[in-house]
């Protein structure tokens, strides 16, 4: 690891309060920041002594307009490394003490979206590096609880994520870089700061010296300012164990130790100078894991890991800094303040980017509230590549509401493209069989475009802009995938309109060209090998469709012309002459082993076929039997629910009929003479109907009428009650 470079001449001191944005140039709103990463005419040099390398490369400009939001200013601004297209990027990674959860996905998968776009679309040579936390309170608490070695537990976990990332088809980081690997560098990071006079050792522990970084005019809490001051996030950001008794000598019966554990907590605050400042290496208590330090036994502090490492490896400036919207204060204002410390310089990061939150039932999903649901449970009801769709579908910086209802549709998007591009393959095996087939003037596969194919051209330049235009605005996938589907629908659109001079290949395979190559910078399958294609999820692709297209166009055919010939044969009759009804019967057994062949026998090998009317011959796709097993399932369950909430219908409305019935059975005159009637009345007319009460008195005119309504009623439930008597007498 590099010397801490000669410290420059303190600048004059600068206020830390928020600076005014009233039509100030962000240069000036934020003197620290390098001017060429907010205005694109700025020149191209630094106050931190860490310019771009004197080349022609490095020194022009990039040849695209991305602007990404810069959480460092709360705007877009151009994007523009240091080093022409070398790209230095730095991501938080997982503390690992638990399984992960889809809220971990949706921000790794979105980063990795990102990744595939700065690399595979724009052209960048990106090195992302990524650390492991394997060092951190929560996974002592948590080992101390398992009674497991804390460095077990952070192994079992850290693979467990791993493992996820993979299924996900997130792309593995450069350089993965672990705490419990990088103490020595950690010790030597803190020296250096506590040497340039911003750092202070008390009680074994070592704390960073917000005010004398201030004192040197150094801004902190530069993303969010407002939050410098407040107690409850420095203290998280602090860790779980302090105040809390040491796990370890409470499981041993150590009552003692505990106590001088507990302690020793509480005068930990007491150390610092200022309630602001946190610690760099925290001097360990009884039964906790330690290293040996200049200031005695202890372990790193969170924030100080991110710092140190990302210097290690990547230098004294990065390009991009990346995480989860959470982060941001006091982790990422912290790493900046320590790194800017070390290095003397006034930025450290030049583009930091944060992803949303993922909400469900209105609340962060997070492992604190509970209410998180694990990569591996959401994996058995919906593809990774289908959970890639859906957080594509929303801005990577904005909230992401997680949702049953949401990933249905999410299912229907991504079965709408394994159709298209089935239909897309199937018509350019149909073009290239009628290219090479004897051709007439004016027959099909002529090359010149019809009007209906230069509109599919003309769909695919604009989309070309759409999407550049909506991935230059901070990475719009959202409205560059909506832009993607247009193009799928005008494409299926000419591929399914009547015309005799059949489609014109070259088009539709420029089209299907395009949308493979961004769907496959998405992360959304195809193969690198495979030129048109959407979700494959393996290398062979190509080549399997290479080998198998002779054999199933040849087991399509044959299947077209049994099933042809038992339709016209059963049509006609059977075929006249002999048994006709064991012909037909037979004729039918061939069109069920037929439909058989094509829904039980393929499918689960991954081949579908799709019968079109008019006599044309079968489409076959090539899908993954697994995915297809899957939506089967789905499907399955669905028609199972349907038919079950049929089932109840029918059950509730039969019920309701056979109680009707059963009302009916009493005849008309002698309604109001038993049941709920009994003993209130004590006259009656000829129909039955009561004239007096028990007590002889008159009925009123108004109950007589509601009476006599109900008696018209009880008339027509009796009649149905009598039309249901079998023949012959008995009851229904």
């Amino acid at each position: 690891m590099a010397e801490a470079a000669t410290a420059p001449a303190p600048a004059a001191a600068a206020s830390d309060a928020a600076p005014s944005t009233a039509a100030a140039p962000r240069t000036e709103r934020y003197p620290w920041m390098c001017p060429w990463t907010q205005e694109p005419s700025a020149p191209r040099s630094c106050a931190n002594g860490d310019a771009p390398a004197a080349s022609a490369a490095t020194a022009s400009a990039p040849t695209n307009n991305l602007r990404v939001l810069n959480s460092l200013t709360g705007e877009k601004v151009p994007f523009r490394p240091r080093n022409g297209r070398t790209v230095r990027w730095y991501t938080c990674g997982p503390t690992v003490y638990d399984v992960t959860h889809v809220g971990h996905a949706s921000n790794y998968v979105s980063l990795d979206i990102l990744r595939r776009l700065l690399t595979d679309y724009f052209g960048y040579e990106v090195t992302l590096q990524m650390n492991v936390t394997d060092i951190d309170d929560k996974i002592i608490k948590r080992a101390a609880e398992a009674g497991e070695p804390f460095a077990d537990l952070a192994r079992r976990y850290e693979a467990a994520f791993f493992d996820d990332m993979r299924a996900l088809g997130v792309r593995p980081p450069d350089l993965v870089t672990r705490v419990s690997e990088y103490v020595p560098d950690v010790i030597a990071y803190i020296e250096g700061i506590v040497g340039r006079g911003m750092a202070y050792a008390a009680g074994g522990s070592v704390y960073f010296d917000v005010d004398a970084f201030r004192g040197a005019g150094h801004h902190y809490a530069k993303l969010e300012p407002g939050s410098a001051g407040n107690a409850a996030r420095l203290a998280e950001g602090e860790g779980g164990l302090d105040g809390l008794p040491a796990a370890s000598a409470d499981a041993n019966g150590d009552a003692a130790a505990a106590a001088a554990a507990d302690a020793a907590a509480a005068a930990r605050g007491a150390e610092k100078k200022s309630p602001s400042d946190w610690a760099l290496w925290k001097a360990s208590r009884p039964g906790e894991p330690f290293w040996e330090s200049p200031w005695g036994p202890g372990r790193p502090g969170w924030h100080i890991e991110c710092s140190a490492m990302a210097s290690a490896e990547l230098g004294g400036h990065i390009d991009i800094h990346t995480g989860g919207v959470d982060l941001k204060f006091p982790h990422h204002d912290n790493e900046l303040a320590q790194a800017e410390a070390y290095h003397a310089c006034p930025q450290w990061v030049d583009y930091f980017l944060h992803t949303g939150h993922l909400h469900i039932d209105g609340l962060k999903m997070s492992k604190s509230l509970k209410n998180f649901i694990s990569i591996q449970s959401v994996l058995t009801r919906i593809s990774s590549r289908q959970l890639r769709l859906f957080f594509l579908q929303h801005r990577y910086d904005a909230p992401t509401v997680y949702a049953e209802s949401a990933l249905a549709e999410v299912v229907n998007v991504d079965r709408a493209l394994v159709d298209f591009f089935g239909a897309v393959k199937a018509a350019l095996r149909e073009a290239a069989s009628a290219a090479a087939a004897p051709s007439t003037a004016g027959g099909a596969g002529g090359l010149r475009p019809s009007a209906a194919a230069s509109g599919v051209l003309a769909e695919l330049g604009a989309t070309r802009a759409a999407v550049r235009a909506a991935l230059e605005d901070n990475f719009n996938t959202p409205a560059a995938f909506l832009a993607l589907l247009a193009l799928v629908k005008s494409v299926k659109g000419y591929l399914a309109a009547p015309g005799g001079s059949g489609v014109n290949a070259p088009v539709v395979r420029a089209a299907a060209r395009y949308l493979t190559f961004m769907l496959r910078v998405f992360g959304l399958g195809g193969d690198a090998g495979e030129e048109v294609g959407y979700g494959g999820a393996d290398g062979d692709a190509e080549s399997a469709e290479t080998v198998l297209t002779p054999i199933l166009d040849a087991l399509s055919a044959f299947r077209d012309s049994i099933r042809s010939a038992g339709r016209e044969a059963l049509a006609s009759g059977g075929g006249g002459g002999g048994d006709a009804a064991a012909a037909t019967a037979a004729i039918k057994r061939i069109l069920a082993a037929c439909d058989e062949v094509r829904d039980t026998t393929l499918l689960p090998l991954g081949v579908r076929l799709e019968d079109r009317p008019d006599g044309r011959p079968s489409l076959w796709k090539l899908e993954d039997p697994a995915a297809w097993a899957a939506e089967a399932a789905r499907l399955a369950a669905e028609e199972a629910a349907k038919a079950a909430a049929k089932a109840a219908r029918a059950a509730e409305a039969a019920a309701k009929a056979a109680a009707e019935l059963e009302a009916g059975r009493v005849p008309p005159a002698d309604l109001f003479r038993g049941g709920e009637y009994a003993g209130k009345y004590g006259a009656f007319d000829a129909d039955g109907l009561p004239t007096a009460d028990a007590g002889g008195a008159e009925l009123p005119k108004a109950a007589r009428k509601r009476l006599a309504k109900a008696r018209e009623r009880q008339v027509k439930l009796h009649q149905k009650f009598l039309a249901a008597q079998p023949p012959g007498g008995g009851t229904p």
